[in-house]
């Protein structure tokens, strides 16, 4: 309601003078911002490694699954630019799955073809999971008072000692209608200050004195990179990093929140 208020004072003094052009922008706007359509969509597969009847050996399973993406308006083709390269969520799921489809079969064709046994390690599993929250501020943040935040988790196994997951975080302005970075946000001159606060909420994280190394904990470095891969909640920053990035794979993905007030003099 907010926003539709700022769209009606935006164009109250053509509004007085033509009111029909104006109901006719007003109804554009409202459909421009409209900031979340709610669609849930699910789509799965199983894939045998061999399709002949009977077969019974090793095949791969597929589990797609879309909710809360903005789909209408300008955000929702931003969202979809951004996040499914310019197609539709349910074309999108389609695509994963044929594609892997693909994949597969010339991996069990490879086996074959070489005479290797179609072993367990061709059990093969994807799943990709897309969801959008939208954020309200508690108080404007360089500019902004509401967002959309949009994580695509990815979990799969094909072969080899494990599986893998990673998550990505896509931040929307649902106002000026823009993906948003971290230098939108945070102060490139303070990007050090920034990555000192990460290195502490690390050791917290890890559970190691706030006077150790980050290497000490087992990490790679003692003072990590700020990851381009952040999002915001109601309360603060969120940052996260998959399994490799800066830790080994046993200490799974690591996400750490900062509040608001602890970065204020590093935003913008």
């Amino acid at each position: 309601m907010a926003i539709l208020s700022l769209v009606s004072m935006t164009f109250l003094g053509f509004c007085q003078s033509n009111p029909n052009a104006q109901d006719r922008r007003n109804r554009q706007a409202q459909r421009d911002i409209e900031p979340v359509t709610y669609k849930t969509v699910v789509k799965s597969e199983t894939i045998p490694l061999n399709p002949a009847p009977g077969y019974d050996g090793p095949q791969m399973i597929i589990m797609m699954i879309v909710q809360n993406i903005p789909t209408r308006g300008k955000l929702g083709e931003l969202v979809r630019d951004t996040v499914f390269g310019g197609i539709d969520p349910e074309v999108y799921e389609e695509k994963i799955i044929a594609d892997y489809r693909v994949r597969y079969q010339e991996a069990g064709n490879m086996a074959m073809t070489e005479g290797r046994s179609l072993s367990e390690s061709l059990n093969w599993e994807y799943s990709e999971t897309i969801e959008g929250a939208e954020i309200v501020l508690e108080r404007a943040l360089s500019g902004i008072t509401r967002c959309i935040v949009v994580s695509r988790f990815r979990e799969y196994y094909m072969g080899g000692a494990h599986g893998m997951r990673e998550k990505q975080y896509f931040l929307f302005d649902t106002a000026k209608i823009k993906k948003l970075s971290l230098d939108d946000l945070i102060q490139k001159n303070a990007r050090m200050t920034v990555r000192r606060i990460l290195a502490a909420k690390l050791r917290e994280f890890a559970g190691i004195a706030a006077d150790a190394p980050l290497s000490q904990g087992g990490f790679f470095t003692d003072l990590p990179d700020i990851p381009e891969n952040f999002f915001l909640t109601a309360g603060g920053f969120g940052f996260h990093w998959d399994p490799y990035e800066i830790a080994p794979y046993a200490m799974g993905p690591i996400e750490v929140l900062v509040p608001y007030d602890e970065l204020m003099s590093t935003l913008r």
